[in-house]
């Protein structure tokens, strides 16, 4: 039976919409494959405001054509609406992987074995964070006229279902547990949990100091809370962390952790035999020996320090010679050096250096596949984990402010044992120190090597990370099952929303992790408030929600960083890994998916073994717009997340289109008013048609993003009729002649932080073929279409626009 202080089951939250009304003639879309039919699905499909399907092929009636407005001042229609948000979230059920063998990628069925040629959302889904990658036709049928396109694309809608909201089933529980009772009894209620556990705890046998938590604790957590919803299974299958933190992390082979985390869907190469790793580490010992003995006098004391503390906790064994060959256990040598990090919250250019194994030149990370995907918590999930949290206080009676507590995990990586398949030595040369051998200090002369034997997952090794993420995982699932708090971690940094007016939350998180978990934490790095800098964001939470501001510091470091780059037109291999880190989590926390498409080439240069250090033209591109961006004003490096709850609207229609003919024209189609925006643009012959479809994306986008942003819409679907063009403005380049307009497009959308999906339109259904020859456009009956005038063409003189703020 379950423990008295566990709470009642929570219903789920009623629908907050009506069922959907049969579909017309024409009948659902069709099924493609990718889900069964019945499943939640990204895109549902909702009436059109004009009535049944079958009215779509009614001849239109004249549309009431108002006279032009311009767009340097908005009409009088155009008054700001109260800013909507995204749709409340719907709890997720976990992800249950495929077994896979090594190397395959995930299957995929199709019918009739074809794969289509085009996405959809409803086959494919899409995702709120990341970037779109592909091109999508969600709407099928090609021949569709203009009128009968808009019908079908007025139901289109974006819908909380797990492929697009990142927000974890354990966080959902958490939020609704903790949301749906008042202060007083979830104190309660945490209290009993804590002193049940610790009782639980003195009846098992004492904790392991080696282990990072007390596993025995953790497996009787799971057979009572079933920590990761696996039924009846949890009885006969152990959990993969408790094997991990007892047995070691296996580094080198083919690795999954299948019960935490999805397998990724292109596993990487094969893994190196262990016999060809094995036989290289002799010349390789006499390569790193030989190097050690060239660091500076203040490296080698780096060093020999981190050596020793390693030693005093138990990380570890110091071998003062080379130690002989075990039977059966091979060595594996790994070179350790220090690494300048700098400072990037610091108003100088200040640098802590601190010591690196490299997992990558003796070859054991070349010897790992690793078939799990490893989701690390970013930013932009804390967000809408944290978002969601809010909307529920604030939907069922709370009226107090909000408030987080950071922490991370002392000394993380060495916490978890490393697996004893080989033995792994890393040569330390003495600058002229002690070190404890056998429990006596021994004094080693100076320039001695010494061979210390690590016990713990190393930093550096690619199995170190998700090995550590699956036992930060389960820390964070127990957190949530167990105290009813909704945490998120990434890596070993952790982070949780909380209420403001709860006032026992910190400490009963301390005593628990700390106390009766035996987690390690350190007191100064244990912070709560309203206001905290957490990994290089300043984190305001209020009574009206959370804003992310990217601080002074770090935004002028980076500008000077990237300046740096493209002055010497050079960006290596590990500088584009770094670098690519650092704009990845702020792009993450400021605006979600926007400028996702100019990380691609910086990754491609940090995975690319063959890529020379000079820039190509993808990668000054993608350099410079990052630039220009950081450079923008700092009202617009921030983003804020409001606690009201958020209002249903479905998503605004735009479309573009080009001719040679004539020019540039654009439509955009806000259902909640039935209002239709258009323009058209005269241009000069001779341009390619491909680049005068990217104009009039570009052109589209910024004169419809500030209606959009007044009239409150946040998601926007963008049809293009030409695949080329539509393929450049999803990835954010294309050709030399295109990028500086995809560049301009990309910061407008980055700076107003909308969400734009683009989608492909045949020619025959876009609706605005006809503003694009010169012509009025057609009109759904009972809106109002109003030309927009004064818009201009994208001009090649506003290219040295983009080089200032």
């Amino acid at each position: 039976p379950p423990p008295p202080w566990l709470p009642s089951p929570v219903p789920p939250p009623p629908p907050t919409q009506p069922p959907r009304p049969p579909r017309g003639p024409r009948g659902p879309l069709p099924h493609d494959g990718g889900s069964p039919p019945g499943t939640r699905r990204t895109l549902e499909q909702h009436p059109c405001d004009r009535g049944p399907a079958s009215h779509v092929d009614a001849q239109p009636c004249e549309p009431a054509v108002l006279p032009p407005i311009s767009v340097s001042t908005p009409p009088q229609a155009c008054v700001a609406s109260p800013v909507l948000t995204s749709p409340p979230v719907a709890p997720l059920m976990p992800h249950v992987a495929p077994q896979i063998e090594p190397h395959q990628p995930p299957p995929v069925h199709h019918p009739e074995g074809l794969v289509p040629p085009y996405k959809s959302l409803a086959r494919d889904g899409c995702s709120l964070v990341s970037r779109q990658a592909g091109l999508y036709r969600s709407i099928e049928d090609e021949t569709l006229d203009p009128l009968d396109h808009v019908a079908e694309a007025l139901r289109l809608r974006f819908e909380d279902a797990a492929c697009s909201q990142p927000i974890p089933a354990y966080n959902m529980q958490a939020i609704e547990a903790y949301t749906s009772v008042s202060i007083p009894e979830a104190q309660r209620r945490r209290r009993q949990a804590i002193d049940y556990w610790r009782g639980r705890a003195a009846s098992l046998p004492p904790h392991d100091p080696s282990e990072p938590f007390h596993s025995a604790l953790v497996e009787e957590m799971d057979r009572e809370l079933d920590l990761l919803d696996r039924g009846p299974a949890r009885f006969d299958v152990p959990l993969e962390v408790l094997d991990l933190v007892r047995s070691g992390a296996e580094v080198t082979g083919v690795v999954a952790y299948d019960q935490v985390f999805s397998r990724k869907a292109k596993p990487g190469p094969s893994p190196v035999p262990l016999d060809h790793l094995f036989g290289q580490q002799d010349a390789y010992r006499r390569s790193v020996e030989r190097q050690l003995q060239s660091y500076s006098k203040a490296d080698q004391v780096l060093l020999w320090a981190a050596l020793d503390k390693e030693v005093s906790q138990g990380f570890g064994v110091v071998h003062l010679a080379l130690p002989a060959p075990e039977a059966g256990r091979p060595d594996v040598f790994v070179k350790r050096f220090p690494v300048a990090q700098i400072k990037w919250d610091s108003p100088t250019w200040e640098e802590k250096t601190r010591p690196c194994d490299d997992g990558t030149a003796c070859g054991v990370n070349s010897a790992l596949q690793c078939l799990s995907h490893v989701d690390c918590n970013t930013l932009d999930r804390f967000a809408e984990s944290a978002a969601c949290f809010m909307q529920r206080a604030r939907s069922r009676g709370y009226s107090g402010g909000f408030s987080c507590v950071v922490f991370d995990h002392d000394q993380a990586y060495r916490r978890v044992k490393r697996s004893r398949r080989f033995r792994c030595l890393v040569p330390v040369v003495s600058p002229g120190g002690a070190v404890t051998v056998g429990g006596a200090q021994h004094h080693v002369p100076a320039g001695r090597v010494v061979y210390f034997e690590a016990w713990r997952l190393l930093f550096g090794e690619g199995g170190a990370v998700p090995a550590y993420c699956l036992t930060a995982r389960t820390v964070a699932i127990i957190i949530a099952k167990v105290l009813h708090l909704p945490p998120g971690h990434y890596i070993d940094d952790f982070i949780a929303a909380l209420l403001e007016a709860d006032s026992t939350a910190v400490d009963d998180l301390w005593e628990f992790l700390v106390d009766v978990l035996r987690f390690h934490l350190q007191r100064q790095k244990f912070r709560s408030g309203t206001e905290l800098l957490y990994l290089g964001m300043e984190t305001k939470f209020s009574a009206d929600g959370i804003r992310f501001v990217i601080s002074e510091n770090r935004r002028r470091k980076y500008v000077e960083i990237l300046q740096r780059y493209l002055d010497r037109n050079q960006l290596l291999r590990p500088q584009a890994s770094q670098l690519a880190g650092r704009l990845n989590w702020a792009c993450n926390a400021l605006f979600g998916r926007c400028g996702r498409a100019f990380l691609s080439p910086i990754l491609t240069r940090a995975w690319s073994r063959e890529a020379r250090p000079e820039l190509n033209r993808d990668l000054a591109s993608a350099l410079r717009w990052w630039r220009q961006w950081l450079s923008a004003p700092r009202a617009d490096l921030s983003r804020f997340i409001p606690a009201a709850p958020r209002r249903l609207t479905r998503p605004a229609l735009s479309y573009s289109d080009a001719s040679t003919s004539f020019g540039l024209g654009g439509v955009l189609l806000l259902p909640d008013s039935r209002e239709a925006l258009w323009f058209r643009t005269r241009v000069p012959l001779g341009d390619p048609i491909d680049r005068l479809e990217v104009e009039a994306a570009a052109v589209a986008d910024l004169v419809f993003g500030p209606l959009l942003t007044q009239r409150g819409y946040v998601d926007e679907i963008a049809f293009i009729d030409n695949n080329v063009s539509g393929a450049w403005v999803t990835r954010g380049r294309g050709r030399a002649d295109v990028d500086p307009i995809l560049s301009a497009m990309w910061l407008q959308m980055a700076v107003r932080g909308g969400f734009k999906w683009f989608e492909r339109v045949s020619s025959a259904s876009n609706l605005a073929d006809r503003p694009s020859r010169g012509l009025v456009p057609v009109c759904p009956c009972g809106w109002r279409l109003q030309e927009l005038s004064g818009v201009l063409r994208w001009s090649p003189e506003d290219h040295a626009a983009l080089e200032r703020p």
